[in-house]
C-alpha cells in the first residue's frame, strides 16, 4: 500500500526524488573532506560537527530548491492533460541533467579547493579569461582524479535509477483535482522561497558569508557551503575588476599595504580597554565642535566628549553604507568598486583587529541592537574572529527587569540606542579584561520613530526628524557613560568615536559635494587622560586608519595588510584618503584632492580652502601626476590582493 502510494502522490514523488539529491549532495561533502583533509581536519573538532550539520542541512536546500525549481513547477503544475506517466518520464532527463550538473561541480571543487582555498564563485570565469590551453591543463587532473569521474556516473545512475514518478494515475473529480493540485503547489513555492532564503534567516536570504555562524573556523565553512550555491549566489553580483596599470614590483613601490607596525612610545595604551563606538548616520557637521563658534550644533554631550578628546577635523569614511565600514575599520580595507558583502571575495582571509587582539589576550566584542542576522553582520564578525556577539538575540534573552526584550524594539531596525547601550553596559560588566567592543548604534535612522518616553521628556525637540535623532542619540550616549563612569573598567578604558557614514541629509552647503559626502567625526577620548585633549586640523584620516593605529598605540610590532596608515606614527603630508564615489575613485593627500575615472584623472580641487569643490585645477598643479601614480597603485594593490586572497601579510613583504 505504502509503495502504490509513493508511486500515485506527485508530492510525495518530489519528496522522494529531492531526498535522493540530499543524500548525494552529503556524500559530495564528505568526499570533498576527504580530498582536503589535511588542509581542512586540524581545524575541525567532534563537538563542532552538529552546528556544521545543521549548516550545512541549510545550504545545501537553498542549492537544491534553487536547481530543482523549474522542474518542480512542471511535476506539480495543475493540469489535468498532463496526468499520465509519460508525462512524468520526460521530465526525468531535466532533474537528472540539473542536478548531475550540481554534484559534478561540488566533485570539481574537490581538487579545485586546494588551489583557490575556497568555494568556487562565477569569478571563476574571470580567472580562467583568456586561457589558451584549458582542456590541457585539465585533462591530466581529469586522469589523477579519475575516481571522482566514476563517482559522477554512478551518482548520474542513481538519479535516473531511482527517480520517482507517478505511475498509476486515476482521478475522478476535476474539481477536487484542480483544488487538491493548486494547494500543493502552493505549499511546494512555498517551502521552495523558503529554503532558496535559509530556512532560519527571515530577514533576509543567506549568502556564502552566513556559512561563519555555522562553524568556530572560517577555513571550515567550505564544509558548510556546496559548490552550486556558491556559484547561482555569485551571479548577478558585480565581481571585482583585476586592474593592472603597472607591474607589481612598481605597485609595491609606491605604496606597499604590507606594513610593519610599530609600537607608540608617546601613546603607550598597552593593556588598556578598547571601545569603537560606532554611531549611525553621524556627519562631522551635527556636532557643534566640528562648527565655527558662532554655530551651534546638535550634540551637547557628544561635544563635551570630543572637549576631552584628540579630535581630528579632516575625518573621511571609506563608503557610503553601514556595510562598507566593517571591513574598512576592522580589516583596514576600503570600499573600492563594489562593496566587500555584495561580492564573490567577502571570504577573503584577513588579519583583522580583532584577531591580533585576540593574540594580545584581548575578549573581542560586536555589540549592536539589530537582528543579529541584520546585514550579514553576525557572519562578518565570526569569520574575522570576534568572540562574542551581542545583538537583539542576547538582549531579548535578558532577565534584567530593566530590559524589555522585543517590546523595546523599535525604529523598524531594532532595539533603541539608550536600551541597548545600557544592556551593553550589562554586559561588559561581566567579561574579563582587557577587552576590545565595537558598540554600532542604529536609531538615526529612517523613519526616524524615537521612544514615547523620550519624546515625553524632550517636548521641545525640533520637529525636523532627523535632528531630533540625532538629539536621541546624543542623549542615549550621555546615558551611556553617566553608567559606563562608574564601573571599573572605565578610566582603563580607550573610546575611539567615529561613524559608519554620514547622514544622507545635510544641513551646511559646504559639505553637499563629493567629499563631503563622506565627511564624519572621529574623537579619541581616555577618561584618565593619558591622551591630551586637542583638536588636529592638518592630518588627513579615514576610517581605513583606525587599525593601524590602534596597534600602534597598543604595542603591537608584527605585520599587518592595511590600506592605511598609524596617524601618530606617519607624517602629516604622508597622510591621505581614499573614496570610490558612483564609478570615480577619489584620492586625498597634502592640500589636493584628484578625481579619477579608471582611465584618467577627471578632477583637482585644493579641498582645504575650495570647500565647495568649484574650481578645477585639472592639469594646473605639478603634484597630480604623483598623486594620480599613487592612487593607481591603491586600486592595483587592493584589486589584485582581494582577488587573489592576498590579504594576509607574505613573507615576501608584498
Amino acid at each position: 500500500m505504502a509503495k502504490n502510494y509513493i508511486r500515485q502522490n506527485n508530492i510525495i514523488c518530489v519528496i522522494s526524488n529531492l531526498l535522493l539529491v540530499y543524500v548525494l549532495m552529503m556524500v559530495t561533502r564528505i568526499v570533498f573532506f576527504c580530498c582536503n583533509t589535511d588542509l581542512l581536519g586540524s581545524f575541525l573538532s567532534s563537538k563542532d560537527i552538529p552546528l556544521m550539520l545543521k549548516g550545512a542541512f541549510i545550504f545545501d536546500t537553498s542549492a537544491i530548491c534553487y536547481i530543482n525549481s523549474l522542474w518542480i513547477l512542471l511535476f506539480l503544475i495543475p493540469y489535468h492533460p498532463k496526468e499520465n506517466p509519460k508525462y512524468y518520464l520526460t521530465l526525468r532527463p531535466l532533474f537528472v541533467i540539473t542536478n548531475g550538473i550540481a554534484l559534478s561541480m561540488n566533485l570539481i571543487d574537490c581538487v579545485y579547493y586546494r588551489y583557490a582555498g575556497k568555494r568556487t564563485s562565477i569569478g571563476i570565469f574571470n580567472e580562467f579569461d583568456g586561457a589558451t590551453n584549458l582542456t590541457g591543463a585539465l585533462l591530466p587532473e581529469v586522469i589523477k582524479h579519475w575516481y571522482l569521474v566514476l563517482l559522477f556516473f554512478v551518482m548520474l545512475w542513481l538519479l535516473w535509477r531511482f527517480y520517482r514518478y507517478p505511475r498509476e494515475i486515476t482521478y475522478t473529480n476535476l474539481k477536487h483535482y484542480y483544488i487538491k493540485s493548486s494547494l500543493y503547489l502552493v505549499v511546494a513555492v512555498a517551502a521552495v522561497i523558503i529554503g532558496i532564503r535559509g530556512i532560519t534567516m527571515p530577514d533576509r536570504p543567506i549568502n556564502a558569508m552566513t556559512a561563519n555562524v555555522y562553524v568556530t573556523k572560517p577555513v571550515n565553512t567550505s564544509l558548510i557551503l556546496n559548490t552550486p550555491f556558491t556559484f547561482i549566489r555569485s551571479m548577478g553580483h558585480h565581481d571585482l575588476p583585476v586592474i593592472r596599470y603597472m607591474s607589481d614590483e612598481e605597485a609595491s613601490a609606491i605604496f606597499n599595504p604590507q606594513q610593519t607596525c610599530h609600537k607608540n612610545d608617546s601613546l603607550n595604551m598597552r593593556g588598556k580597554n578598547v571601545v569603537i563606538l560606532l554611531l549611525e548616520s553621524m556627519s562631522s557637521e551635527f556636532m557643534g565642535s566640528y562648527l565655527p563658534s558662532s554655530e551651534k550644533g546638535y550634540t551637547p554631550f557628544l561635544d563635551s566628549i570630543a572637549s576631552q578628546s584628540l579630535r581630528f577635523e579632516n575625518m573621511f569614511a571609506n563608503g557610503r553604507v553601514s556595510v562598507d565600514a566593517m571591513p574598512s575599520i576592522m580589516a583596514s580595507m576600503p570600499m573600492m568598486n563594489e562593496s566587500l558583502f555584495r561580492t564573490n571575495y567577502a571570504n577573503t582571509k584577513v588579519k583583522s583587529l580583532p584577531m591580533i587582539l585576540n593574540q594580545m589576550g584581548y575578549h573581542t566584542m560586536f555589540m549592536h541592537g539589530a537582528l543579529n542576522t541584520s546585514m550579514n553582520f553576525y557572519s562578518y564578525m565570526s569569520m574575522i574572529g570576534v568572540k562574542q556577539y551581542v545583538g537583539m538575540d542576547e538582549y531579548c534573552k535578558s532577565d534584567n527587569p530593566a530590559f524589555n526584550g522585543k517590546k523595546d524594539f523599535g525604529n523598524e531596525w531594532g532595539i533603541w540606542d539608550d536600551k541597548m547601550l545600557l544592556f551593553d553596559l550589562d554586559v561588559l560588566k561581566q567579561v574579563p579584561q582587557p577587552f576590545f567592543t565595537m558598540i554600532f548604534t542604529l536609531t538615526l535612522h529612517p523613519p526616524h520613530k524615537l521612544p514615547e518616553y523620550y519624546t515625553e521628556q524632550n517636548s521641545n525637540n525640533p520637529k525636523i526628524p532627523f535632528i531630533r535623532s540625532i538629539r536621541y542619540t546624543d542623549w542615549a550616549l550621555r546615558k551611556f557613560f553617566e553608567q559606563a563612569e562608574q564601573q571599573d573598567w572605565y578610566r582603563n578604558t580607550l573610546f575611539v568615536i567615529t561613524a559608519d557614514h554620514r547622514k544622507g541629509e545635510y544641513i551646511k552647503k559646504e559639505v553637499n559635494n563629493s567629499l563631503g559626502y563622506f565627511s564624519i567625526p572621529l574623537l579619541f577620548y581616555t577618561p584618565d587622560g593619558s591622551i591630551a585633549p586637542g583638536v588636529n586640523k592638518e592630518s588627513i584620516v579615514q576610517q581605513t586608519d583606525i587599525m593601524p593605529t590602534i596597534m600602534g598605540m597598543m604595542g603591537y610590532e608584527g605585520e599587518m595588510v592595511s590600506f592605511g596608515c598609524d596617524i601618530f606614527n606617519t607624517p602629516i603630508s604622508n597622510t591621505w584618503a581614499f573614496q570610490y564615489n558612483n564609478g570615480i575613485y577619489q584620492y586625498e593627500k597634502g592640500d589636493y584632492m584628484i578625481e579619477f575615472d579608471g582611465d584618467k584623472t577627471t578632477a583637482v580641487y585644493a579641498w582645504r580652502t575650495d570647500k565647495h569643490l568649484q574650481k578645477n585645477l585639472l592639469g594646473r598643479i605639478p603634484e597630480q601626476k604623483t598623486m594620480e601614480r599613487e592612487l593607481k597603485a591603491i586600486i592595483q594593490q587592493y584589486l589584485s590582493r582581494v582577488t587573489k586572497d592576498e590579504m594576509l601579510p607574505s613573507k615576501s613583504g608584498r
